[in-house]
C-alpha cells in the first residue's frame, strides 16, 4: 500500500507537470487571468512551480507514513530546513539575479525538493518498517486508497473552487493589485491554517487505525476531542481572523473596502 500510494502520487504529479508546462509555455492560462500585463508574469511563475510539483505532491503522502514509524519530528525538521533554504534563495533569485516571478517560484520549488529529500531519505535508509518496492504492486488496491482519501480530497477541491471564485470577484472589483494582495494575505493565513490542517491529519490517521482495528473506543475518543477541543479552538481562530481582517487588509493598502 505504501509503494502503491507513492506510485499513484507520482503519476498525478507527472500529469500536473505536463499541464503546467503546457499552460506556461503556450500561454494557455487565460481562464485564470485575462490581464495581458499579468499573464506573462504568471506564466513564468507557473514554470518555476513546475520544478517543485513532484516533491510537493509526493511529499504530502509522507507525513502520515512517518507518523506510523514514530518519526513525526522529521516532518518538523524538513519544514525548518525548507524555511532556511527558501528565504536566502528568494533573495538570491529575486534580488541578486533579478529572475522576478520565475525566481520567486524557483526558490519555493528548490526548497520543496529539500523538504521532500529529508522525508524520503528515512524510507530509503533501510531503517524503516515500510519499504518502497520497485517490483510489481497490486494496482487493484488503488480504489481502496482513493476511497479512504476521498474526504480529504473533497476538502481540497472545495478550497480550490472557493479560491477561483474569490479570484474572479477580486479581479472584477479591484483588479490585479487586489489579487496580488489576496495571494499575499493567504500566505500570512497559512500560520493559522496550520492548526486545523495538523489536527485533521492526526484525526484522519487515528480514525483510520481505529476503523482498521475495529476499535470503537478510540474512534469515540477522537470524535469527542474534535467536538470539545478542535471545534471551539477553530471558532476562536476564525473569530480572531474576522476581528483582525481590517488590519490585515490595510497592510497592502490597495483594496477600497
Amino acid at each position: 500500500m505504501f509503494s502503491l500510494n507513492l506510485r499513484i502520487s507520482s503519476l498525478i504529479a507527472v500529469l500536473f507537470i505536463v499541464l503546467f508546462l503546457l499552460g506556461g509555455l503556450f500561454d494557455l492560462t487565460g481562464f485564470l487571468t485575462r490581464d495581458e500585463a499579468v499573464r506573462p508574469v504568471f506564466n513564468r511563475y507557473l514554470l518555476g512551480q513546475t520544478i517543485g510539483l513532484f516533491p510537493l505532491i509526493v511529499e504530502n503522502q509522507l507525513p502520515a507514513f512517518l507518523s506510523t514509524e514514530n518519526k513525526g519530528r522529521r516532518t518538523m525538521v524538513a519544514s525548518l530546513l525548507y524555511i532556511a533554504v527558501n528565504v536566502p534563495l528568494n533573495f538570491l533569485f529575486v534580488q541578486a539575479l533579478h529572475l522576478d516571478a520565475f525566481g520567486l517560484s524557483l526558490a519555493s520549488s528548490l526548497g520543496m525538493w529539500v523538504f521532500f529529500g529529508v522525508e524520503i531519505r528515512y524510507f530509503l535508509s533501510g531503517k524503516s518498517h515500510l519499504r518502497l518496492k520497485l517490483e510489481r504492486v497490486e494496482w487493484g488496491d488503488a480504489g481502496s486508497i482513493m476511497k479512504v482519501g476521498m474526504p480529504g480530497a473533497l476538502s481540497y477541491g472545495y478550497q480550490t473552487a472557493r479560491g477561483l471564485i474569490v479570484n474572479w470577484m477580486l479581479v472584477g472589483a479591484v483588479g490585479s493589485a487586489g489579487l496580488s494582495a489576496f495571494a499575499t494575505a493567504n500566505s500570512v493565513m497559512n500560520i493559522f491554517w496550520a492548526i486545523p490542517m495538523g489536527m485533521l491529519a492526526v484525526s484522519r490517521l487515528l480514525m483510520s487505525v481505529s476503523i482498521g482495528e475495529e476499535d470503537r473506543q478510540t474512534l469515540t475518543d477522537v470524535m469527542r476531542v474534535m467536538f470539545r477541543r478542535f471545534v471551539p479552538l477553530m471558532c476562536v481562530v476564525c473569530a480572531a481572523i474576522i476581528v483582525c481582517s481590517t488590519l490585515i487588509t490595510n497592510i497592502f493598502g490597495v483594496l477600497p473596502f
